[in-house]
């Protein structure tokens, strides 16, 4: 997908016959150009300019079009007086798109300027849009950009571009936009006037696996994880502002053209608005045509994916061969209820309470357990957490709703970022011997979850009672997303069903009672299978089938249960647990700047096994 644009399902199809031989351009460079921008001169230039960019090959033009014929553009394309306000798309359909990994507004794509297409009503009031249109597939540009590039042939028939508005709250996350033939990719910035880095909407480039001096050589005999395989740097190499008729382009290559849009944040009617799509390689019938090799270049994620052949995420901690499980419906020990009494709220460790948790767990397979914690405990944590957001500058009123760094509380008392960026951000504390105790707020709390609570063998039990079933192996970690900065990504890789368990440390007022609350994001959600014709790095919006806290009188019944999407808000001391079947996939929202602090959580996910029964020998 382009920097500028949503994910094309189906590549457009080539114009028709009749509609391809009004359109073919002349060879020599239309009018539209600035006449030295695109001269023989020109491309030797930017071809050496293109040699020596990083972190990968592109060109960024500050001036390739005339003034004039932008600004016409820009009247053709800008929304009127009231039609978003009557749910209407102006002359190019405008459309608002969300996913997991984007949230912009998007016109029909530009091959469909014809009449087969569109009424010739419509297409008089575009003669701007389908000029620009027209220059940029003519075969003098598309040779010039091979030329710069030395990409090697490019069709000269395929149209494929559109327009995308990126208003406040817009994003667009990392990815290589490799689909289908595409081979270039390019964006034509025409922003509000006097757009600053300020507001958001940079194009951000990122180091690759093959560029990325930190990474080692791959080993697939090894499991995968993305510090020590695909390399710890997950920050952009090199970030472009937009600007008013700025040309950027670069080649598609899978695993090396990482890119992602900074979030819009500013409002007041201003837009990062562009135009963007790619040239394709010959498609069948044009010179330099050669058909695709047997299962295609793979994208950047299903590169990461596949590397070893399972999931990054995949290494689970065992428990101890000495610890011998509880059997379901073993109740607690006097110990062990002792030993967790310090840290959960009594209610959860009572007999009845457990008993009827568990048969709402047998019935949906969700629980969302509401003051979790021990209330002292709880007291400390929401202080702690909100205080040390505003330390760091990410509550909102201390941000002003700004972007902030992106390594703010990187390599701070055991936290940092993970990665990889194709995948997720986020930063992460983890149980290890390599992070000392901390002597500060709230991370020592948080610690003594992650380290000596959820990983004993008294929350075994306890887990075991309120699932069925035995938990076998964990892997567990504390979270947090900033504002206008953190996510994951939808996936869904594990073999087998893993039990996820989540305490939510987001302090303050339970998002999904703010107004507004989750255009926010930082909602984490699951997700069916997709099929075998559905993208799985990428999930369509549909309604969501929100978490609902359990009581102990609840009967497990659930009226809104006709979404295949379960989601649940950021929130503060509330545990939700969850049982994922085999290739169930699940994702946190990217948390926009908009958001009033970062979204904290503690937990982690489970590798389960079931009682066997054993057979009874027949009686003779």
């Amino acid at each position: 997908m382009s920097s500028s644009a949503a994910p094309t399902r189906k590549a457009s199809p080539p114009p028709s016959p009749s509609s391809s031989k009004r359109q073919k351009p002349s060879a020599s460079p239309p009018a539209a150009f600035v006449p030295t921008a695109i001269s023989p001169e020109t491309a030797i230039l930017r071809r050496d300019e293109y040699r020596a960019s990083g972190p990968y090959l592109h060109a960024v033009v500050d001036t390739l079009l005339q003034n004039s014929l932008l600004e016409r553009v820009r009247d053709e394309v800008a929304m009127k007086e009231g039609d978003q306000e009557a749910g209407l798309g102006g002359l190019v359909g405008w459309g608002a798109k969300e996913t997991d990994i984007y949230k912009i507004n998007q016109s029909f794509d530009l091959a469909s300027l014809t009449p087969e297409h569109l009424p010739e009503a419509t297409l008089a009031k575009l003669p701007a849009l389908q000029e620009l249109r027209d220059a940029l597939y003519s075969p003098g540009f598309r040779d010039w950009v091979r030329q710069v590039t030395e990409c090697g042939p490019l069709s000269q028939q395929k149209v494929d571009a559109s327009v995308s508005r990126y208003t406040k709250g817009c994003h667009l996350l990392l990815h290589d936009d490799v689909i289908s033939t595409r081979r270039i990719s390019w964006i034509l910035y025409l922003p509000s006037e006097s757009w600053t880095p300020a507001w958001g909407g940079a194009l951000e480039l990122y180091p690759s696996l093959q560029s990325n001096p930190s990474s080692v050589p791959l080993d697939p005999s090894k499991p995968a994880t993305w510090k020590e395989e695909i390399g710890s740097d997950v920050f952009p190499g090199k970030t472009i502002h937009p600007k008013w008729g700025q040309f950027v382009f670069f080649e598609v290559m899978p695993g090396m053209s990482y890119h992602s849009v900074e979030e819009v944040v500013k409002g007041d009617g201003k837009e990062r608005l562009s135009i963007s799509g790619w040239f394709h390689k010959p498609i069948e019938g044009e010179l330099g045509y050669e058909p695709e090799k047997e299962g295609g270049e793979k994208s950047s994620l299903e590169q990461i994916v596949s590397l070893t052949g399972q999931p990054i995420s995949s290494t689970l901690t065992p428990y101890s061969e000495d610890d011998e499980p509880n059997m379901p419906g073993t109740p607690l020990t006097l110990e062990e209820v002792e030993f967790l009494a310090p840290y959960f709220h009594p209610q959860y460790l009572q007999s009845k309470t457990i008993r009827l948790l568990s048969q709402q767990f047998a019935e949906s397979s969700v629980l969302m357990l509401e003051k979790f914690l021990h209330a002292d405990i709880a007291r400390d944590l929401e202080l702690a957490i909100a205080a040390k957001d505003k330390s760091d500058v990410l509550d909102f009123e201390s941000r002003k709703g700004l972007i902030p760094g992106m390594k703010v509380g990187h390599l701070e008392d055991g936290w940092e970022v993970i990665g990889p960026s194709t995948r997720q951000r986020y930063l992460s504390l983890e149980p290890s011997a390599n992070n000392p105790p901390s002597t500060s707020l709230p991370t020592s709390i948080i610690q003594t979850l992650l380290t000596e609570v959820l990983p004993s063998t008294a929350f075994r039990s306890w887990l075991t009672l309120i699932t069925s079933f035995i938990p076998l192996a964990h892997k567990l970690e504390a979270r947090r997303f900033r504002p206008g900065l953190d996510y994951t990504l939808a996936r869904g890789e594990e073999d087998d069903p893993r039990l996820d368990l989540r305490i939510g440390l987001t302090p303050g007022q339970k998002w999904e009672d703010i107004e507004g609350g989750e255009a926010l994001g930082g909602w984490e959600a699951y997700l069916a299978p997709p099929d075998e014709n559905d993208d799985p790095a990428v999930y369509q919006a549909s309604k969501p089938t929100v978490a609902k806290p359990n009581k102990p009188e609840d009967d497990g019944e659930d009226e809104d249960d006709d979404g295949p999407l379960l989601t649940s808000q950021p929130s503060f001391n509330t545990l939700l647990l969850v049982m994922r079947d085999a290739k169930v996939m699940k994702f946190t929202k990217y948390l926009s700047a908009d958001a009033p602090c970062s979204r904290w959580d503690v937990g982690g996910e489970w590798e389960i096994g079931a009682v066997e029964e054993e057979e009874e020998e027949d009686q003779e």
